[in-house]
């Protein structure tokens, strides 16, 4: 099924290809999420449109204006080809690299750093964010060192961004994800995977009743649940995780 932006290209036979900075990773984010048709995803994104009606980003480290000239379809996506009608070099910065579904130099380098650094936008601070951020730790330091960095890193990014947090720190929670992670790696096959090819393969871990099945509601909302880790009151753990 062809997409929004395919559709759009066939009407307006033009486009532009626009270089982000490793700064600017919370644009990358932004703009990979699915976006329904009457949602302008540049309301809060700093940008102008040129001459030509074209929607320019602001700050970028380089821009290419083209006109479009042919779409093939290639298996279930269509290639665009185009005519590169003027480019910019804008500024000195290190461009933001994105290949085989995770974002480079290292792995999830940016990702960690926007968030060690206090820089990664709230907005994307959701549950995807969260087991990418244990996913990462723990691939990198093994469990054991991992949980306390995890642990200590959300209550850090919490604290900064308290005027915008909705839910306390939990430490039920943040231990329960912990474990389901290392079983989930531990079970997979394949020794490399990046986050996203983790994830495609481990869907359960975004479903947000997961929790629900192995604990009660009263037991979650429990002050004790909230300070250390509590066993689950619904069903036990998984045997390799007790």
């Amino acid at each position: 099924m062809p997409s929004r932006l395919h559709n759009l290209l066939l009407r307006t036979k033009k486009f532009a290809i626009q270089v982000l900075s490793e700064q600017q990773v919370h644009y990358s984010l932004h703009f990979s999420k699915h976006c329904e048709e009457d949602i302008d995803q540049f309301a809060n994104i700093p940008h102008h449109i040129d001459s030509h009606g074209n929607v320019l980003l602001t700050d970028m480290v380089a821009l290419l204006v083209c006109k479009a000239q042919a779409a093939h379809l290639v298996g279930d996506h269509y290639l665009w080809l185009g005519n590169v009608e003027m480019a910019w070099h804008c500024k000195n910065a290190e461009p933001l690299l994105y290949w085989r579904r995770t974002y480079r130099s290292l792995g999830d380098e940016l990702f960690l750093k926007a968030f060690e650094e206090l820089t990664l936008p709230y907005e994307y601070w959701d549950h995807e964010a969260h087991l990418r951020l244990a996913w990462n730790y723990i691939k990198e330091y093994g469990k054991e060192a991992a949980t306390p960095l995890v642990k200590s890193g959300i209550q850090k990014f919490n604290e900064v961004n308290k005027d915008k947090v909705k839910r306390d720190y939990h430490e039920t929670v943040t231990i329960f994800y912990i474990e389901l992670i290392c079983l989930a790696m531990n079970e997979s096959k394949v020794a490399q995977l990046s986050f996203d090819d983790f994830l495609l393969s481990n869907k359960h871990l975004l479903d947000r009743n997961l929790l629900f099945e192995y604990y009660s509601p009263d037991m979650l909302s429990s002050q004790q649940a909230r300070i250390r880790f509590v066993s689950p009151d619904k069903k036990p753990l998984p045997s390799s995780m007790s």
